[in-house]
């Protein structure tokens, strides 16, 4: 394991545990980063990634789009 993977690791953990939101789009970048330079054709570049506005806080990941509710819905039969 590599110098990258081990800090791709602690980045992942710390993913993880409840962050502020500007700290988690900060992690968040910084692990883009790395997985781009070991693999540029999966990712997007470090920089569009912040300027595409592609960095959300985990609240925005777990919340129901505007307009869709929240609830579960049984499936019609």
């Amino acid at each position: 394991m590599g110098f990258i993977d081990r800090e791709l690791e602690q980045i992942e953990a710390a993913l993880h545990e409840p962050q502020t939101g500007e700290r988690y789009g900060q992690l968040y970048a910084a692990q883009q980063a790395l997985k781009w330079a070991t693999e540029p054709q999966g990712f997007a570049t470090p920089l569009d990634t912040i300027q595409q506005d592609r960095v959300q806080s985990p609240t925005d990941i777990l919340e129901a789009p505007v307009g869709c509710s929240a609830a579960a819905r049984p499936p019609l039969s």
